[in-house]
């Protein structure tokens, strides 16, 4: 995940994941990861929800999953920032303490 972090992780019947992470200008970037009701596997997220600092990006989509077998989770998200700067970011196999 570079410089960014795991702030929560929850999976099973309701996954949730929020990760976030310094911008180069300086802001923060943060990341909701969910489901839409009865559209993913128990490990897995497909909505998500992009903000910088307070102000909603314009645009987001992407994924995450969870692995049980190693406690790892993968995902990625393409947003459009609110400048209108398009970002995508990747993560593999990042070790998570499930809450």
């Amino acid at each position: 995940m570079g410089r960014g972090q795991i702030n929560e992780a929850r999976y099973g019947a309701f996954p949730f994941l929020a990760v976030s992470r310094p911008l180069p200008d300086g802001q923060r970037l943060r990341v909701r990861f969910s489901t839409s009701l009865g559209s993913a596997p128990a490990n897995e997220t497909n909505a998500v929800v992009a903000s910088v600092e307070e102000t909603a990006a314009t645009t987001a989509t992407g994924r995450s999953t969870y692995d049980p077998a190693t406690k790892t989770v993968s995902g990625a998200i393409l947003c459009t920032l609110p400048s209108g700067k398009r970002l995508a970011i990747s993560f593999e196999h990042v070790p998570v303490v499930l809450q």
